[in-house]
């Protein structure tokens, strides 16, 4: 006997676009903030000025469904981002992070070439944090 499950059109739920909504894994999130001793978290984070970095913090909780508060590993403080503007999240063991925390500058690349990644250093080599 065959059985086939038919789901009504109106049940069936759109797949978020891609180009608007980034997938972020948020079971990443809800672990480094379940262990925080063990794993932090590297965002990749596009601000309001368009400019794309990474930083390190360390998740307290969520907000609502689009925002997280969280210890930013490189300014030393609070901060609170929004899921729609992060890009990727990845943990890292917290053993191998040391506050302050340096901010990285991801270069846009241009149509079809790779992406630069620079930190961001003075000319007098002095290092800056978020």
């Amino acid at each position: 006997m065959n059985a086939t499950l038919e789901v009504e059109p109106s049940a069936q739920r759109p797949l978020p676009s891609l180009a608007t909504e980034p997938a972020i894994d948020r079971r990443a999130i809800h672990r480094a903030m379940h262990d925080s001793d063990a794993w932090v978290v590297e965002l990749e984070y596009v601000d309001r000025k368009k400019k794309r970095t990474r930083r390190l913090v360390s998740p307290i909780r969520f907000l609502d469904r689009d925002r997280i508060l969280t210890l930013c590993l490189c300014r030393q403080e609070p901060r609170q981002f929004s899921l729609k503007q992060c890009h990727s999240v990845r943990l890292i063991p917290a053993a191998e992070v040391m506050m302050p925390a340096e901010i990285v500058t991801i270069d846009e690349p241009a149509s079809g070439e790779l992406s630069n990644v620079k930190s961001n250093q003075t000319p007098s080599a002095s290092k800056s944090y978020c």
